[in-house]
């Protein structure tokens, strides 16, 4: 299965299963294994979620989207598609 990424933080990632959090099946209704942030059941299982401790407001502002960002974004996407 996936392992922790040590060097993580240094790569500027919310945590160390952030590069395979994707792969993973979304929430896990029974059983405590998803990331309250992710949404998606934790590689590293129950126990890492318990420790974790994460939440939404503990990710850098920066790694949000900005809305003049996003309008530019739709724009280009909205021409290709016409």
């Amino acid at each position: 299965m996936f392992k922790p990424m040590e060097d993580y933080a240094k790569k500027g990632l919310f945590c160390e299963y952030e590069y395979c959090i994707e792969e993973m099946p979304l929430m896990e209704e029974r059983g405590g294994l998803s990331c309250p942030v992710w949404g998606h059941n934790c590689p590293g299982g129950k126990e890492r979620v318990k420790t974790c401790g994460k939440t939404i407001d503990d990710i850098q502002e920066e790694r949000f989207a900005k809305p003049e960002k996003v309008e530019g974004y739709l724009k280009k996407y909205k021409r290709k598609l016409l």
